[in-house]
């Protein structure tokens, strides 16, 4: 779901993502500019937005999350908070927050190449001057009969 994506480690950073039906449908994208981040940092960054992205979309309330990351440090660290590097402490502390408001989120290793479109949101963040968000509604095509 979410890609962070720093130019360099650390340099000028930026994160995004995206939310996609069970059809596989895209219903949001996200693509921030986050600083001057390391590698590390930018993912964990990811997790947290993409959280707060999904938790005020108007799925949240009807839908499971599925975070898929190719990091599997942000992975480890979301499943083990005794593990995140202390710097990001305060970062864990707030996904934990979520984690325990909403239960039914789950996170999946995906490899790079399964991430190509939040990749491409993440560099976007890299050069942007402000923020990014937006939610997509999905209209049946089909005519009635």
């Amino acid at each position: 779901m979410k890609r962070s994506l720093p130019k360099g480690k650390p340099g000028p950073a930026g994160i995004g993502g995206l939310l996609r039906d069970h059809l596989g449908f895209i219903r949001g994208t996200f693509s921030n500019h986050i600083g001057t981040e390391d590698s590390n940092l930018a993912e964990f960054k990811a997790i947290h937005e993409g959280l707060k992205f999904f938790l005020t979309s108007p799925w949240a309330s009807s839908h499971n999350l599925v975070i898929e990351r190719d990091s599997s440090n942000g992975i480890s660290w979301v499943k083990d908070h005794k593990k995140v590097p202390w710097r990001m402490k305060n970062l864990s502390t707030a996904i934990e927050v979520y984690l325990h408001k909403y239960t039914r989120i789950s996170f999946n290793h995906v490899k790079r190449e399964a991430n190509t479109i939040a990749d491409g949101l993440s560099k976007a963040g890299v050069i942007r001057n402000s923020n990014f968000k937006a939610n997509f509604e999905i209209h049946n095509r089909e005519q009635p009969h």
